[in-house]
């Protein structure tokens, strides 16, 4: 190991705590808030990578990957995404969590096969605005439809 190398556990902890811990903290912040909307909703952006079954999966895209840490803390994020939506489905809220799908953004700097970054948003956007109470509810999903969890 060399000696500005980040241990696993360091590397472990830091995006755990962006990707999953802070996306709880901020959800808790805001839940007596959003228990106040007509339609209260919860939308996060998680990545197909944090699917335990498609890492498992040999024809997936995600199949022998090494991102544990990335991959790890979004399977925490999608687990935090079920919690409330089993939690608050009785109080109306319509909790969801989207793969964005692969874009072009700093994470891959910028990689051009990852397509236009805004493209990610297009499923964020279909949920947000759906302003219905029977909207959709509990899933994780792509532009592609529904994604394995």
């Amino acid at each position: 190991m060399f000696v500005n190398e980040p241990t696993i556990r360091a590397e472990m902890q830091k995006v755990m705590e962006t990707n999953a811990i802070s996306a709880a903290c901020v959800t808790e912040a805001f839940i007596p808030l959003l228990k106040r909307a007509a339609v209260p909703r919860l939308l996060y952006m998680s990545s197909g990578i944090g699917s335990i079954a498609y890492t498992q999966l040999p024809f997936s895209p995600y199949y022998n990957l090494d991102y544990k840490a990335y991959a790890t803390s979004k399977a925490a994020l999608n687990m935090v995404g079920a919690l409330y939506a089993v939690r608050y489905r009785e109080a109306g809220f319509k909790v969801n969590v989207v793969d964005p799908g692969f874009r072009a953004t700093n994470l891959n700097g910028f990689h051009e096969s990852g397509g236009k970054s805004a493209d990610g948003a297009l499923e964020a956007c279909r949920l947000i605005i759906d302003a219905t109470k029977d909207g959709q509810h509990g899933t994780f999903t792509a532009s592609e439809g529904i994604q394995l969890w």
